[in-house]
């Protein structure tokens, strides 16, 4: 929870949007599912921008979301059949355990896809950071590169169906 933050003054208003929103190519319609969506202020800012695009989003987070609006989430994505793309924009690098980052997060965000929809992958890799280690009371970093990730990506998704470009990850 710690790791999640937004500037609501930044972006000409609309606030910081993580840089991922920025580099997908979206379809003319469609409904984004955000896993680790942060807290709220910047689940406004990626939804505003999100509208510009024509692309509804979803937004679940157990830790910086209440359950309720969790839930709300879940059945926005289940009553459209599935999200047209899932994003994780910074979460995989905040958890530790490989288990929780490949069975919860990864493997989720490939159950709530439609058929041939796209997940995209990034993460917070600081290259003068040595190693992964505790930044906080309730705060872990990783500091790799992303590169280090395609390997659990694929264990969901399969070897097949991953690629790396350039700072993110295509599943």
């Amino acid at each position: 929870a710690e790791t999640a933050n937004g500037n609501a003054k930044a972006n000409g208003g609309l606030g910081r949007v993580p840089a991922l929103f920025t580099k997908i190519k979206y379809p003319a319609k469609g409904l984004v599912f955000d896993y680790g969506c942060g807290k709220e202020s910047t689940v406004q800012q990626i939804t505003n921008y999100l509208k510009s695009q024509n692309i509804d989003y979803a937004g679940y987070d157990k830790f910086n979301r209440s359950a309720s609006e969790n839930s709300e989430a879940l059945k926005k994505v289940r009553a459209a059949g599935g999200a047209d793309i899932a994003t994780s924009a910074n979460v995989l690098n905040v958890i530790k355990e490989k288990d929780v980052r490949v069975n919860e997060v990864i493997r989720n965000m490939y159950k709530l896809l439609k058929s041939g929809g796209v997940a995209y992958f990034d993460v917070y890799s600081d290259k003068k950071k040595e190693g992964p280690k505790q930044t906080g009371k309730d705060k872990w970093q990783e500091f790799r590169g992303i590169d280090t990730y395609v390997d659990e990506v694929a264990e969901i998704f399969g070897k097949d169906n991953v690629q790396l470009k350039g700072s993110i990850i295509i599943a």
